[in-house]
């Protein structure tokens, strides 16, 4: 509050910051995001400087454009500095602490008139509210429960909100003062998540009153539709303790942030007792009754996360004495297929020419869902898909992956663990992955658990068939498009290598970053000379496969003799985890490549990650872009994803829901499950093989 009063700043707050600072504040413009409000939208889009404290605030798109806005970020976890907006200044420390030193140090704003405006912004968003409360709807507006709800909750109450329509209206309805506590799932992704919190709230501080605000598909799916949640029995060291958490529901027929899922949890039909012995009593054919056993799922999960709230407020539950059934969801009939798609134009790198590239295809089903995954392989893949893998693993349960792909790799044993073997498993894997996302109906990112909501792209392709023409619109369409680096082939005729980075540098200007990839063709003295060549004449900034992958040493001695700007890296030919530790133990990248249709699947792609995390160097997904986004918005040490020309235009050719760089990078849909595609059947019969 000090220093919003001495800078004559405003406030707005993110959905997890909601009790951060009262709303009663005449400068706290209230919720940002998704779910927020007029005045805050107002005064991300007209201040010229932004302090950011202590937020994970994950919607770039709300705070102030590029280049507007000076920033001063300060975090108590440096891995979040940046990330959402590029910050001037970044302070690593506690927030009260840093903002205690940093006041000193700030001079009062004398004038006042931007500060004026923000409270002007303020007031007439309150009344815009209570008139929006007031309007007559029958049987009751819920909006007006609310807005007569917020001047009644106890000074010191605890709140907590579900993820659908009442999160709407507990971000801007409510009005939080000081002493007050309130949280809800910051993401908007937990679905009924109040009731959970408001229980592990009451048994961190039995002294004061907790309230949860649920809508009524959030009631059902804690299995409370038709009756109020019975909190009076639950006990801590023996005895009631306290007031008593009373669940707010709000009925809106599935209408809401979460009426999909509201509705498909209604759609049981049977109402049968939510009990562990009931549901032992009624067995369900393999695959059916999903929407009934993720309902428990998700009740267990739930009770789980109340637990763990209460254990991080110091206050432990006693664990539960009954455990809901889980019936397994059996995997159905899987199948492979293969596309082979020609390319656009002749294509060649430095050691290969091709014409055509072979998408292989997986379906999976399970529980009425549809899978799919994809390599980019033989079509002889698909043929051992058929043969071996997909009876390995039809019948098992759709939701232990590693379980599968365990099967999946001892199938292979006698056949090797590299090639196509490999890109066989990748691609069930993967398929896999889609379809248990899509029963718990998810986007993959965030089943994987999501670091960021992008990923950096960078355009790739630049063959060493193309005319200089080509290679100059080629590149350049990239930059003029807003993706901000480029790469290009080499190698194949080494004494023109330069004379084609001069071309492309010129085509994409001083601004963009030049990649080159020499796909092994460079000896290593070769190498070494093109590094010099290519940094300092042209500003290369990555040199991929200088020499062949298989050369470690080679490798090694390019990354330590090559300027120092020059990232040197390779991983793309990687099939096992082994692979990558060797290359990784060996100090041969600066940079891993890791490709999701080699390296058995997502499962193998995270177990890449997890290696880089712990040799502390980066990790860039190869190729397969509408493939790869899920997966890198998930993993923490991601650079980038290789936007591969070819890859790119299959993608587009044969699944709806394909992702677009937008200002240089994807960004999954988190609205739709799974990877977010569906493969289209009719337009791609005329590839077949």
């Amino acid at each position: 509050m000090e220093v919003a009063e001495l800078l004559g700043a405003g406030v707005a707050k993110a959905l997890l910051g909601k009790a951060a600072l009262p709303d009663e504040l005449p400068y706290v413009t209230g919720s940002i995001g998704l779910l927020g409000t007029k005045p805050s939208w107002e005064l991300m889009t007209g201040c010229d400087t932004l302090l950011m404290v202590g937020s994970r605030f994950p919607y770039s798109e709300f705070l102030p454009k590029e280049g507007q806005a000076r920033g001063v970020q300060i975090d108590l976890d440096p891995a979040m500095l940046s990330i959402r907006y590029p910050m001037e200044i970044n302070l690593v420390g506690d927030a009260k602490t840093t903002l205690r030193a940093l006041i000193p140090r700030l001079t009062r704003k004398t004038d006042r008139e931007w500060r004026a405006e923000i409270e002007k912004n303020v007031r007439e968003w309150w009344q815009v509210l209570e008139s929006r409360a007031m309007v007559e709807a029958e049987p009751i507006n819920p909006e007006r429960v609310f807005w007569e709800l917020s001047p009644r909750l106890p000074d010191n109450c605890i709140l907590s909100s579900d993820s659908g329509s009442a999160a709407n209206w507990y971000a801007r309805d409510i009005k939080i003062r000081d002493g007050m506590l309130a949280s809800l799932s910051g993401g908007l992704a937990t679905m009924g998540p109040g009731v959970p919190y408001v229980i592990a709230a009451k048994f961190a501080f039995p002294d004061r009153v907790a309230i949860a605000l649920v809508g009524d598909g959030a009631m059902q799916m804690n299995g409370n539709a038709r009756d109020r949640l019975p909190l009076r029995p639950l006990r801590r060291n023996g005895r009631t303790e306290g007031h008593h958490g009373e669940p707010a529901r709000a009925d809106r027929s599935g209408v809401g942030r979460s009426a999909e899922s509201r509705s498909a949890v209604r759609d049981r039909g049977d109402h049968r007792s939510g009990s562990a012995a009931a549901a032992a009593a009624h067995h369900l054919q393999a695959g059916q009754g999903v929407r009934r056993v993720h309902a428990e799922r998700r009740h267990r999960h739930q009770c789980d996360a109340a637990a763990i709230h209460a254990r991080n407020l110091g206050d432990p539950l006693p664990r539960s004495q009954e455990e809901l059934s889980m019936e397994a969801v059996a995997l159905g009939k899987a199948r492979a297929s293969a596309y082979t798609v020609p390319t656009d134009a002749p294509e060649s790198d430095g050691t290969l020419e091709w014409d055509s590239t072979t998408l292989v295809l997986v379906e999976i089903e399970a529980g009425g869902k549809h899978g799919i995954g994809y390599s980019y392989a033989d079509s002889a893949t698909a043929m051992l898909i058929n043969a071996l893998l997909a009876k390995v693993v039809e019948g098992r349960d759709a939701m232990d992956i590693a379980g599968a792909s365990s099967a999946t790799l001892a199938a292979i044993r006698n056949l090797g663990r590299s090639g196509i073997a490999s890109m066989a498993v990748s691609a069930v894997d993967n398929a896999l992955w889609d379809l248990k996302a899509k029963l718990l109906d998810l986007p993959l990112f965030k089943l994987l658990g999501a670091v960021r909501d992008h990923v950096p792209v960078y355009g790739s392709g630049g063959f060493c068939s193309y005319s200089d023409a080509q290679l100059r619109d080629q590149l350049g369409g990239w930059a003029d498009g807003g993706i901000g680096m480029v790469k290009m082939k080499v190698g194949r005729e080494p004494q023109h290598d330069p004379a084609r980075a001069k071309v492309a540098r010129k085509a994409i200007g001083d601004d963009v970053r030049l990649f080159v990839d020499a796909n092994g063709a460079y000896s290593r003295k070769q190498a070494l000379h093109m590094a010099q060549v290519f940094t300092q004449e042209y500003d290369v900034r990555w040199f991929e496969e200088p020499v062949s992958s298989d050369d470690l040493r080679g490798l090694r001695l390019l990354r330590d003799r090559a300027p120092a700007p020059l990232d040197i890296a390779a991983g793309e030919y990687g099939y096992t985890p082994w692979y990558f530790r060797r290359m990784l133990s060996a100090g041969a990248v600066d940079v891993l490549q890791a490709d999701a249709t080699r390296c058995a699947g997502i499962s193998g792609f995270m177990q890449a990650s997890a290696l880089c995390e712990a040799f502390n160097l980066p990790l860039s997904a190869h190729c397969a872009p509408a493939l790869h986004a899920h997966p890198a918005c998930a993993t923490r040490p991601l650079r980038h994803i290789e936007y591969f020309h070819d890859h790119a235009r299959i993608e587009n050719l044969l699944f709806d829901g394909v992702l677009q760089p937008v200002r240089g990078a994807l960004h999954p849909d988190p609205s739709r499950a799974g990877f977010g595609l569906e493969f289209k059947h009719a337009d791609a019969e005329r590839f077949k093989t």
